[in-house]
């Protein structure tokens, strides 16, 4: 019979072979079949083999056994770079899915406006960014993480001067910028990194809100937060959550302070309100 059936695409001869499970299938196919193909005109396969590159039995029409041994070693030292390259790009995915978490943190950092940590966080980025790439598709990664460490270089280096700012120098260079695209740039930024230092203003006088008694007062100042919040963290859905958060704390904890002073109040009397209040 002329094998047509139970083939498959084999890596070391790079050309369709007939795959058995064990040997004892192979050895039968020779077994059973290689008379009829011989009279048939066929070349008669007279071993069979184990493929260490297919994980199968195939057979061959080669006799000799020093030529199956030269192929043998041929085809372990290709399943050993095979191995090697499993490995390595096993490894580049880890590294640059680590470079991902690493560009969150970054985007984490700059959504809160902490400059210094985000400097630190890109330069971590950009030592571990691998030095060797195989193939057009690494390359190409790396490439663009150098190309966005630069620019996020740049980026960091414009929001640290804009941060240095006094009111007064920033109306200036928004009035200086003849640009049109650079002033709306600058005028964006600028409404970020105020918008963020707002928060934090009141993120310090957070005991004074909790004890506030004003409620439309403290309402409308976390209602103001939460908008500055939207405006301050574009890009970083982790910094807003965080921020958002606190304002939620804040909240909670007047809620409790309120429910205190109100069984303070029904328990002890007035007196006890006011002691707490002060």
């Amino acid at each position: 019979m002329k094998p047509t059936k139970n083939r498959m695409y084999c890596v070391a001869c790079q050309r369709p072979k007939m795959h058995f499970e064990s040997k004892k299938k192979a050895d039968n196919f020779i077994k059973f079949n290689a008379a009829e193909m011989i009279s048939n005109g066929l070349k008669a396969p007279v071993r069979s083999y184990y493929c260490r590159l297919c994980g199968v039995w195939h057979v061959t029409s080669n006799p000799s056994a020093s030529a199956g041994e030269r192929l043998d070693r041929r085809d372990k030292g290709i399943a050993q770079r095979i191995d090697q390259e499993v490995v390595y790009e096993a490894e580049f995915k880890t590294r640059m899915k680590r470079l991902n978490e690493k560009w969150d943190d970054y985007n984490f950092a700059v959504g809160l406006c902490d400059f210094s940590k985000a400097t630190d966080i890109l330069n971590e980025i950009e030592s571990e960014i691998p030095t060797h790439a195989k193939g057009n598709k690494q390359i190409k990664q790396l490439t663009a993480q150098r190309t966005k460490v630069a620019a996020e270089r740049a980026r960091l280096k414009r929001f640290n001067e804009l941060a240095a700012l006094s009111k007064e120098g920033q109306s200036k260079l928004i009035d200086t910028t003849e640009d049109a695209d650079a002033k709306e740039t600058i005028k964006k930024d600028l409404q970020a990194i105020n918008s963020i230092r707002l928060v934090h203003d009141v993120f310090a006088q957070q005991e004074k809100l909790i004890a506030c008694n004003d409620v439309e007062l403290v309402s409308e100042i976390v209602e103001k937060c939460r908008q500055y919040i939207k405006l301050g963290t574009t890009g970083s859905k982790r910094a807003k959550g965080l921020l958002n958060k606190r304002l939620d704390e804040i909240m909670h904890s007047r809620k409790q302070r309120i429910i205190n002073d109100e069984w303070g109040d029904w328990l002890f009397g007035p007196t006890h309100a006011t002691q707490s209040a002060s």
